[in-house]
This record gives C-alpha cells, sequence and structure tokens, in this order.
C-alpha cells in the first residue's frame, strides 16, 4: 500500500507519503517488531521525514515520531541527533510515557536538557 502510494505520487511528495504511512503502521507495533513484522525500508522512511521537514518544515510531533522510528530501527546516530533538537519537547501522543522517550533517548546517548 505504501509502495503504491508513494510511486503513484513521485518525488518528494510520494516519499513523504511513504514515511507517513509506515509511521500510522508503526503505531499497532511495539518497538522493533514494526520493522521485524512487516516489509519496510528504513532508509525510505527516513528519507520522507527529510523531505517532510524540507516541504513542510520542522515540527514537533514529526521530529519525536521520525526519533522514535529512528530508534525503532536500531539507527542510533539518526535518533540521537533527533533527541538533541527535541531538547525536553517530547511528545506524549507519540511516546506513550516518558519513560520510554527518556529510555530510547539514553540508548542513543542524546544530551538530557
Amino acid at each position: 500500500m505504501a509502495d503504491r502510494s508513494a510511486e503513484r505520487l513521485g518525488g518528494r511528495e510520494g516519499s513523504v507519503i511513504y514515511s507517513h504511512i509506515a509511521w500510522q503502521i508503526s503505531k499497532l507495533h511495539r518497538g522493533h517488531e514494526f520493522f521485524d513484522e512487516n516489509r519496510v525500508s528504513w532508509s525510505r522512511i527516513k528519507e520522507g521525514f527529510i523531505d517532510r521537514e524540507a516541504l513542510y518544515g520542522a515540527s514537533g510531533r514529526n521530529l519525536n515520531a521520525f526519533c522514535k522510528l529512528a530508534a525503532d530501527a536500531a539507527d542510533r546516530r539518526t535518533a540521537r541527533e533527533l533527541f538533541d533538537r527535541i531538547g525536553e519537547a517530547w511528545d506524549p501522543g507519540v511516546w506513550r510515557e516518558r519513560k520510554y522517550f527518556d529510555d530510547y533517548r539514553k540508548w542513543a546517548g542524546g544530551n538530557p536538557r
């Protein structure tokens, strides 16, 4: 579904829709299970979040979602960079509990502020 939608739109918009669909589906899974149980491309999801920011600007919700997916994909470097940008502006709609945000941030080596 995400592949077809992304291909139909093409370009950056297609990239954004791929990452958005993946993000929504990831909400039905816990942590890395999303990547273990679905045929999704982390590099493509990552590109979609980068394209979304380039097209529409940064938002707290998108930074948090991008960061959580980076951590779920075990991309420590990307997660650390995003945690540094997020600071203390964690989004409970993404992380559900502060504990998860803090645990992932500790894993990534992000700087608490």
